[in-house]
């Protein structure tokens, strides 16, 4: 191997380590921005209150979220009943940081794990898909609406979606 061959390897090498110990360190969206009362959480920028847990889970104060998260189908997920609704996938994606390291606060949502971090919008994209976003990775995804994953539920005025 040359000099100049080893010089480029070492500025690359060091270049990408600067990165990604910057990235390490890149605000994600913080705390501050949402009122945690026990099993919901208040987004004050959207307006929105989200469950803390996915469906499955329950809060238990001290603990978290206990349990495992369920996943279902997408017409499983629509049946939700009652105040909480399916969120659209705008709602989902605002969860999401757009520091490098993209993932949703982990101290206002304790129950996102790496195992299960699809989850389900109420936004269809074409007939039998729908959009879906990894909270854990912040990427959006077109899902087969008979495949299963994910359900975290919402309250509040919907925000409009343009992800067609």
């Amino acid at each position: 191997m040359s000099l100049r061959a080893l010089l480029i390897g070492s500025v690359l090498v060091c270049s990408a380590s600067a990165a990604y110990a910057e990235c390490l360190f890149e605000p994600r969206i913080p705390t501050s921005r949402y009122v945690i009362n026990g099993a919901q959480v208040f987004d004050k920028e959207t307006k929105l209150t989200w469950q803390r847990c996915s469906l499955g889970q329950k809060w238990q104060e001290g603990a978290g979220c206990v349990g495992t998260p369920q996943d279902v189908s997408w017409a499983q997920a629509k049946k939700m009943d009652g105040t909480w609704r399916l969120p659209t996938k705008d709602e989902l994606s605002s969860l999401v940081s757009d520091a490098c390291l993209r993932s949703a606060n982990a101290e206002a949502f304790p129950g996102f794990t790496l195992q299960h971090p699809t989850y389900w919008s109420s936004t269809e994209t074409a007939p039998g898909l729908t959009w879906t976003v990894n909270l854990t990775s912040g990427h959006e995804f077109n899902a087969l609406q008979t495949s299963s994953n994910n359900v975290l539920l919402v309250q509040g005025q919907q925000i409009a979606s343009n992800a067609k």
